[in-house]
């Protein structure tokens, strides 16, 4: 049994194909065996330009290989497997609206988050009409709006639609009398307010001061589309001639004004899944063929091309940038000059304490895009991964390992010590047992040639000449583990930077040191075969988030239900995925995942987190100042 997740090849948007029964049997057919490498070798490496190599058979006859294979085509690798959200439960992460407004574009109408009025909870979305002569229209978002071209992956946790399905809509609604209320389901391509459509059927309230609760069924007609709702109100409540001629002042709540009586209230959405499973797809590589090679095969009886794909990146070491001098400027101000000197169409997003930090003043001549823009993550210690999502496409991220979730934490024991242990299962890290990996490829590492005892950052010190022009003066700052040196000897990491503040440097330094001086045991070989598991519906999305090129790129993952010979007190031990080799071969995905210790990643406890009553000597005494960074606190 497997999830059943299948692998689809598209080239210039135009699905490859497979060899499946509704193929022209004499059309190029991609033969089984793709595979994708991506991500990165070790915590101080940047990530190489991610690939794809796939091999294609064109049977004598019918449209040939070289009609539909050229170098510079893009090739896109999409996987999909059927989700099954509860269809008892609305697909919006909040349906009441109590954690505050989603994305709402509004016409003639203002919103609010108001406790005035709620069919359940305290909160409802409050629409007021601008122009009471007008229809005042309110087209609201499953969950807040990404800035247009950000984030495409903000919406991803949210089920999406599939042809042919039946999905439900409808809310509470609260109409003062004279209103009348029509609510349409709204379909968005991308978590963006410009990527609504409005669709039909539309459900009627006649305001009539109540609360009333609609729903109905409808058929989405875009595939891989949210669900949101369209709120338009006209009339939009009574006029004066509408209310009881005996009304006076002191009937009237006196917390009320006039506009209270126009108001529409929204509460309790319930956008409904289908219950027999939604198709998910991530897309897992996107690129452009690089090199083509054919050749006669016997067993075949037919000629096999073997095509070779890289991303986006590769195409940037060939994008030559050269200007004017650089001054002095943050790393995002940097980072998008180069952008825009390769002539690219290229997208990032970059952390923002990253992206605040000085870089130096540069000559810069005549030098490759990408290796600018990677120097540039070396220099603050981030991590530049090249992302791709089906709404945007190939874009770049700039991480902050510092930011991944804490994968061990601070917790006092019954015996009052204070020790690091596992965190328990988290949202954001991929919950992954041992019984899924295959055991005869696990292997456990502890080798001294990891350890790094000191970090020397370089970093340029700004100054002027006797003319009175720039000049930078290279200048190193290096931090050492001394007790460590006393047991492995001098162990030297040396990194050239593009910072021009020695304390910036120091950071990036001790960032690297704490990263690296790790002596714990290190898991390698980790392997999950799709045809061996014994999938359920969480093995589906658990498969498409490792698959997922926007998800995957450091993912936090939590081994667990370890057996007692591997080296993890308790059986569970927290890593991040760094890369991989993923393979689909006789109808199933193997993904072969390279992992790094959770040591130096991830958010560290502050000192106001910890608990008051805690003393020095309460701390197990093994545990060293290093030992702390990327560990949280039990809350």
């Amino acid at each position: 049994m497997s999830t059943g997740i299948d692998c689809a090849l598209f080239v210039d948007g135009v699905r490859f194909a497979d060899g499946c029964t509704d193929d022209p049997p004499t059309a190029p057919a991609a033969l089984s065996g793709l595979k994708i490498v991506w991500g990165r070798e070790s915590t101080v490496d940047q990530p190489e330009a991610s690939t794809c190599d796939f091999e294609v058979t064109d049977p004598i006859g019918g449209v040939s290989f070289v009609d539909v294979l050229r170098t510079g085509r893009r090739v896109d690798v999409v996987a999909t497997g059927t989700v099954y959200p509860d269809p008892t439960t609305p697909v919006w992460p909040d349906p009441s609206f109590e954690a505050g407004l989603p994305g709402t574009v509004r016409t003639n109408a203002g919103v609010s988050w108001s406790t005035r009025r709620a069919h359940t909870g305290t909160h409802a979305l409050r629409l007021d009409p601008i122009d009471a002569a007008r229809r005042a229209t309110v087209v609201i978002g499953p969950a807040p709006f990404s800035a247009p071209g950000t984030d495409p992956d903000a919406w991803d946790p949210i089920p999406a639609t599939a042809l042919g399905q039946t999905w439900s809509y409808g809310a509470s609604v609260f109409a003062p009398a004279g209103a009348v209320v029509m609510v349409r389901p709204v379909l968005f391509t991308g978590p963006y307010a410009a990527a609504a459509t409005v669709v039909d059927p539309a459900l009627t309230v006649i305001g009539d001061g109540a609360w009333h609760t609609v729903e109905a069924d409808f058929t989405p007609a875009t595939a891989g589309a949210w669900v949101g709702l369209q709120v338009a109100t006209y009339p939009t409540g009574p006029t004066w001639a509408d209310l009881p001629p005996d009304l006076t002042w002191a009937d009237v709540d006196p917390a009320w004004q006039w506009a209270d009586y126009a108001a529409v209230f929204v509460d309790d959405v319930t956008v409904l899944a289908p219950a027999g499973g939604i198709p998910a797809s991530v897309v897992v590589f996107s690129g452009r063929i690089t090199a083509l090679e054919s050749g006669w095969a016997d067993e075949d009886d037919a000629p096999v091309i073997r095509v070779a794909c890289a991303d986006f990146t590769a195409e940037l070491e060939n994008r030559q940038v050269g200007d004017e001098p650089w001054l002095v400027e943050t790393l995002g101000t940097r980072f998008a000059r180069i952008v825009a000197l390769s002539g690219m169409d290229v997208t990032y997003e970059l952390d923002p304490q990253l992206a605040g930090t000085l870089v130096t003043w540069r000559d810069v001549d005549a030098q490759a895009a990408n290796g600018l823009l990677v120097e540039l993550a070396e220099s603050v210690d981030g991590i530049l991964w090249s992302a791709t999502h089906q709404v945007t496409g190939p874009y770049f991220v700039l991480e902050d390992p510092n930011t991944r979730p804490s994968l061990y934490l601070l917790e006092e024991g019954s015996d009052g010590i204070v020790r690091i242990v596992p965190a328990p299962a988290l949202d954001a890290a991929v919950q992954l047992s041992a019984c899924d990996v295959l055991r005869e490829d696990v292997t456990w590492t502890q080798d001294v040639s990891d350890v790094i005892t000191r970090a020397a950052v370089g970093w340029q010190e700004q100054g002027v000449d006797d003319e009175g022009e720039v000049e930078t003066t290279d200048r190193t700052v290096t931090v050492i583990d001394t007790a460590l040196e006393v047991t492995y000897g001098s162990r030297r990491l040396s990194l050239t930077t593009q910072l021009q503040d020695e304390d910036d440097a120091r950071t990036v330094a001790r960032r690297l040191l704490d990263r690296t001086s790790d002596t714990d045991w290190r898991a390698a070989g980790l392997a999950i075969d799709d045809a061996e598991l014994d999938a359920g519906p969480d093995d589906v999305e658990r498969l498409l988030t490792l698959l997922d090129g926007t998800s995957r790129n450091g993912r936090s993952i939590q081994l667990t239900d370890l057996p007692p010979w591997a080296p993890a007190p308790g059986g569970t031990v927290g890593v991040h995925l760094e890369g991989g080799t993923y393979t689909f071969a006789d109808g199933a995905w193997i993904l072969e995942l390279g992992v790094s210790n959770y040591a130096g990643q991830g958010a560290s406890a502050t000192w106001a987190e910890l608990a008051p009553a805690w003393r020095w000597i309460d701390i197990d005494p093994s545990i060293t100042w290093a030992d702390l960074h990327g560990v949280g606190v039990t809350p």
